[in-house]
């Protein structure tokens, strides 16, 4: 660390890291080099740089470590053996585009021919942004197994239930139309899929799917029930079970919503607001795709009963 080629590489990468905007400030050695430099010639602004011999480098930094009032005053920047050392960033902010925009940052001037020093290596380290950017890495690989296990877990015990593959494939659809608006909020509301939020998707989608299933098997009743049409049957159905939906996804929203206008926690505000999108979307899915298609299609297993399900 104590050599001027790999101080030069480091202030390379805290110039480069500070062209970002969401990078307010760093701290690097060779800025703190170049401050103890001056300050042992006399505050003389001349020397504000680099020296060119490592061995002064060296001493330079010994003779602080030696004399500082506070004992292990540069553990936080350099090791004793002087073989490792710290670069710090302060950001403005720690969402998810951020953090990631800010790695690849990092890991783009690795590359560079600036980054190329022999015997210099550079890694990522910890921090608040390195260990966001961790936990969001792990993250967006974890939620492409939840979303599609939740919905395949549904998938299937439709498809056991009902004994129709048209009856499980609705309830796919009506799910997968609910997550793509859902996603697309997310992305027009600047809500990023992070810790606070991979949870509540997953969630969201078992709550909203119950209403497909409610008004789909209705219907079913309503045919069972008489209806002489699968039209009067849907409209017997929205405007029973259809009103027992808007209600009860009223209730949980307004109830939620509370979180959104009063809690202080960004966890709490970024989950409700999730949550609500999540209902809203699914009851639209429910009140308007479900009837929509099966009006539409026609499907078999809404006009026929088994003698089993007929007994319920």
């Amino acid at each position: 660390m104590r050599r001027l080629e790999a101080l030069e590489a480091i202030e390379s990468l805290s110039e480069h890291m500070l062209q970002d905007p969401a990078v307010v400030a760093g701290f690097d050695l060779p800025q703190f080099v170049r401050r103890l430099h001056r300050y042992t010639r006399n505050d003389d602004p001349r020397y504000a740089q680099l020296p060119e011999d490592s061995n002064e480098t060296g001493t330079l930094i010994y003779s602080y470590i030696f004399t500082a009032a506070i004992p292990d005053a540069l553990r936080a920047l350099i090791d004793s053996p002087q073989q490792e050392t710290n670069v710090r960033f302060f950001a403005t902010d720690y969402r998810a585009p951020t953090v990631r925009r800010l790695v690849e940052r990092a890991r783009a001037w690795t590359e560079a021919p600036a980054a190329q020093v022999p015997g210099l290596e550079f890694q990522l380290a910890g921090g608040i942004v390195g260990v966001t950017a961790a936990i969001n890495e792990e993250i967006r690989t974890s939620s492409w197994r939840i979303v599609p296990a939740v919905l395949g877990f549904v998938f299937f015990s439709v498809l056991i239930f009902y004994r129709s593959f048209h009856a499980a494939w609705l309830m796919l659809m009506t799910m997968l139309l609910a997550t793509v608006l859902t996603h697309a909020y997310m992305r027009f509301a600047g809500i990023s899929m992070n810790l606070n939020t991979v949870s509540v998707v997953g969630v969201g989608i078992g709550i909203g799917i119950d209403y497909a299933i409610y008004l789909m098997d209705r219907i079913r009743r309503e045919m069972g029930d008489g209806a002489s049409s699968i039209g009067e049957a849907v409209r017997r159905a929205i405007a029973t079970t259809g009103l027992a939906i808007t209600f009860t996804a009223a209730t949980l929203v307004c109830g939620v919503a509370a979180w959104v206008v009063g809690s202080t926690l960004r966890f709490q505000a970024d989950a409700a607001q999730l949550l609500i999108a999540m209902m809203i979307f699914n009851m639209l899915a429910a009140l308007l795709f479900v009837p929509a298609w099966i009006t539409v299609a026609k499907p078999r297993f809404v006009q026929t009963l088994t003698p089993q399900q007929e007994s319920r």
